[in-house]
């Protein structure tokens, strides 16, 4: 069987290097000790609509990308309400073309958006745990990373957007103290069967860690990602 081409075949077609760098944002890499990432590029829209979770990441894996996972969301929200980002070409984008990819993931409008994140939750031993960094391992999908949650909201409220996403804990959870609002936050459940997701429609915003991973629909997209090369 022939092996499945790897994202530097993807890049190595014209075509495809030029709708990658345009249609990409450079996320730049943290280093804040708690958690940390290489400089990714990050997409300004969805794709892959109508597949679970599980088949998102499979999907992705097989173009050598990766899915955000929930810390990466936030910054990278953070980045389109900064006003300031460049592509995968190393051009400026506009401040409202930022604006307007801030509020096709934010906004309340008719329209249902929605996409998975990379954030599977377990409880262990009593214990809360977020899973993250997926990897797909000997056609298995693996996290890099399990660990305890630390500081987060233990409870579902409404919460302020502009609060969360400036106090976000280093997991890219609510803080505990995290302020009020309009977006609808749903804690994990404790079924081992929860996984993150962010979704708008008309009446309301919601982020949400208590997905069924095994739930599709075509309004459900991924943002590929995938560190810069």
């Amino acid at each position: 069987m022939a092996e499945k081409p790897s994202f530097e075949d993807y890049l190595a077609v014209p075509m495809f290097e030029e709708f990658h760098k345009k249609n990409f944002l450079l996320l730049e890499g943290k280093e804040h000790g708690s958690y940390s990432y290489p400089d990714l590029l990050v997409a300004k829209t969805l794709s892959h609509h109508g597949k679970n979770w599980y088949q998102s990441h499979e999907a992705l894996h097989q173009e050598g990308m990766s899915m955000p996972t929930l810390r990466q969301f936030v910054d990278f929200l953070n980045l389109l309400k900064s006003g300031k980002a460049f592509d995968g070409k190393g051009q400026q984008v506009s401040s409202g073309e930022l604006e307007a990819i801030l509020k096709e993931i934010t906004e309340q409008r008719n329209l249902y958006r929605a996409e998975w994140l990379d954030a599977d939750f377990k409880v262990i031993n009593n214990v809360s745990h977020i899973n993250y960094a997926h990897q797909t391992i000997n056609g298995k999908l693996q996290p890099k990373y399990s660990e305890p949650l630390q500081g987060w909201l233990m409870e579902d409220k409404q919460i302020d957007l502009e609060d969360y996403l400036k106090r976000a804990t280093f997991q890219g959870l609510p803080p505990v103290d995290v302020k009020s609002g309009r977006v609808y936050y749903w804690k994990l459940l404790s079924d081992n069967n929860s996984v993150a997701g962010f979704w708008a429609v008309a009446d309301r915003v919601d982020l949400g860690c208590r997905r069924n991973p095994q739930y599709s629909d075509t309004a459900i997209g991924v943002r590929r990602a995938q560190a810069k090369i």
